[in-house]
């Protein structure tokens, strides 16, 4: 009769519980099995932790008042149901041949258990809900400082080199054939000297080789840095 009871209970708030369900909570529900629970920790990309975490003792230790409040709140069953599920609640159990009642917990194994104790942990999976909002809106990404700021050593040695301007070399001088005090220059032309008008040849060649090394060393370095977070959420109930 007790199992017969609860199984009417369960086919009675069973529709209503599962519109307030949340969609990533598994386990006692219609084709929301363990297995699904699996299924979207696969399509998890890009995880760098994972936690998991175990409730010990979970139906012994339910708090039967907060999961009448909570019944109340989210089914708003008449007095009749509520006063059945009470019932369920205060049932009692054999200790070493001894009747114990019980003030604390649901039932294990009971028919209606699993479907109240996902209930219970309604709130909960809204709460976390909370928490990828607030997370998942943020930024992921940013741009690494030390990759701009190599980028930008290498757009300033560039510069450097561009503006190096080329200077004519001194002329050479020799006399002329019409006789002495005539000079003219070697080659016709002032040639151009391969010296940099604010330094060397040395001093280019170094700027040259720094564009080099810092190039090399922007291959080796993220253009961004995961600097936010993003959570997934999966939940799943089990014997």
């Amino acid at each position: 009769m007790d199992k017969l009871l609860q199984v009417i209970l369960k086919d009675l708030i069973e529709p209503k519980c599962e519109e307030i369900f949340h969609p990533m909570s598994f386990g006692f529900r219609p084709k929301r099995s363990v297995h699904h629970a699996l299924i979207e920790v696969q399509r998890m990309i890009g995880i760098t932790w994972m936690i998991e975490g175990d409730i010990k003792g979970y139906f012994d230790n339910i708090d039967q008042q907060i999961m009448a409040d909570i019944i109340k709140e989210r089914l708003n069953p008449d007095r009749t149901i509520m006063g059945i599920i009470w019932k369920f609640f205060r049932a009692g159990y054999m200790e070493e041949s001894t009747f114990k009642h019980s003030i604390i917990g649901v039932p294990q194994g009971g028919i209606l258990s699993p479907i109240l104790s996902n209930l219970y942990l309604t709130p909960f999976d809204e709460f976390m809900d909370s928490l990828k909002i607030k997370y998942n809106q943020m930024p992921i990404y940013n741009r690494n400082p030390e990759y701009r700021w190599v980028e930008s050593t290498i757009g300033n040695l560039s510069n450097k080199l561009k503006l190096t301007k080329v200077s004519p070399c001194k002329p050479s001088l020799r006399k002329g054939r019409g006789g002495a005090g005539k000079k003219r220059l070697r080659g016709g032309g002032p040639p151009m000297s391969r010296t940099g008008g604010g330094g060397s040849l040395e001093e280019i060649t170094a700027i040259k080789k720094q564009i080099v090394e810092k190039k090399k060393l922007l291959r080796t370095l993220p253009s961004a840095i995961r600097t936010g977070v993003k959570i997934h959420y999966v939940r799943y109930a089990d014997e």
